[in-house]
């Protein structure tokens, strides 16, 4: 065992056990402040906002898988069961947009956010019910969308 040996505090001088930065704990618990307690966290509001979002796109597609048409129940989905058609970090501006969320399973999801040839090829043909092109067709509408967007709103372009 290390045994412990008096040496001269910082602050008041005295030859003491040395506690923290070279003072001893009398004057360690004066000088230094307190850890504060954590407060208590409030909700974020962009998390609020992500959450009116998926609800109203869920009313908006009459709660229907963009790809298949099939119905899901609202309590049955997930955040993963959502999925933004334009990045959020490109297309900043519709990011809460409802239009830019369409309902999909998480296989869909997945392949659609990680998006390669080989794959979409696999699951096609697993999968014919899907229908891909419809999909890749609403994010063309989107951009378009997006840049008539910016074009009505220049002052709104740059965060």
């Amino acid at each position: 065992m290390i045994k412990l040996k008096k040496k001269i505090c910082k602050t008041c001088g005295h030859k003491r056990y040395i506690f923290s930065h070279g003072n001893c704990l009398s004057c360690s618990s004066k000088t230094f402040k307190p850890i504060k307690k954590k407060k208590q966290v409030k909700q974020d509001d962009a998390l609020l906002s992500q959450k009116e979002t998926f609800l109203r796109s869920f009313l908006y597609w009459d709660s229907r898988n963009y790809l298949t048409g099939e119905k899901t129940v609202l309590t049955a989905l997930k955040p993963h069961n959502f999925a933004h058609v334009l990045s959020k970090g490109e297309f900043k501006w519709f990011k809460y947009y409802f239009k830019n969320i369409v309902i999909l399973n998480l296989p869909q999801h997945v392949l659609f956010d990680e998006f390669t040839d080989e794959k979409f090829q696999a699951r096609k043909e697993e999968h014919p019910e899907e229908d891909w092109d419809k999909l890749f067709n609403y994010v063309t509408q989107l951009q378009q969308e997006y840049a008539v967007w910016i074009e009505n709103n220049p002052h709104t372009y740059k965060l």
